[in-house]
């Protein structure tokens, strides 16, 4: 059994992107097929700035899952789960279902596959990161970090219901206007701050970093 689990171990990481990098390249040619079909332009009206904004949103969160992946089974081993093996279909799928509501008139659609997108990703990331501080072969990682709380959770949980709560609002009162601009500004910025703290755990990781970069982690 130790054998097994012992390859299975040094399996995961080759089988984890080379599955996600053939949904990642698919998701990259529905992306582009779906924004040629936008006809996007440079006319500042607020129809126009919706559909680069959700383009860009759309974009930053394919490059996010696939750093987000990348550096999670580079950095760490664990006896992988179930979850973990069938993780990059349902990101495909996630992945193409935002792609598909990438368009103004779809708006609310768009916020309420984020939604449900960012909650998936994000717990199931959580059990890995679990599973992975419970390996002895990181705590030289982990070492340093307290194993996070609810507390951690909230900012995240509450992005979450705030997705939930701006696609049911489009739903009811449909149209562009200040909310819809404001929500996908909002998202650009939590993307942008997402990779950043990626960046910045990558380097603690690789030992870039001499000072405790952070104080918390997954539990």
């Amino acid at each position: 059994m130790e054998s097994i689990r012992s390859r299975a171990r040094q399996q995961l990481p080759s089988v984890m992107l080379t599955l996600l990098s053939i949904v990642q390249a698919i998701a990259l040619e529905s992306f582009w097929s779906n924004a040629l079909e936008l006809n996007l332009s440079l006319s500042p009206t607020l129809l126009n700035i919706t559909a680069w904004l959700l383009s860009i949103v759309t974009l930053l969160l394919i490059v996010l899952i696939w750093l987000v992946s990348v550096s999670l089974v580079m950095r760490f081993e664990w006896t992988p789960s179930v979850t973990d093996l069938t993780q990059p279909f349902f990101v495909g799928l996630g992945q193409l279902l935002l792609i598909e509501a990438m368009m103004p008139a779809r708006i609310s659609a768009w916020f309420a596959v984020l939604a449900l997108f960012f909650m998936f990703v994000y717990f199931s990331n959580q059990g890995a990161y679990r599973r992975a501080r419970q390996d002895p072969i990181n705590s030289q990682f982990f070492a340093t970090l307290q194993p996070a709380t609810w507390r951690d959770h909230l900012p995240n949980l509450l992005y979450i219901g705030l997705l939930g709560a701006w696609a049911g609002w489009l739903y009811v009162s449909p149209g562009l206007g200040w909310i819809s601009t404001i929500a996908l500004l909002t998202s650009a910025v939590v993307c942008a701050g997402q990779l950043r703290s990626l960046t910045t755990f990558w380097r603690h990781s690789m030992g870039q970093v001499e000072t405790n970069v952070a104080t918390k982690s997954d539990e």
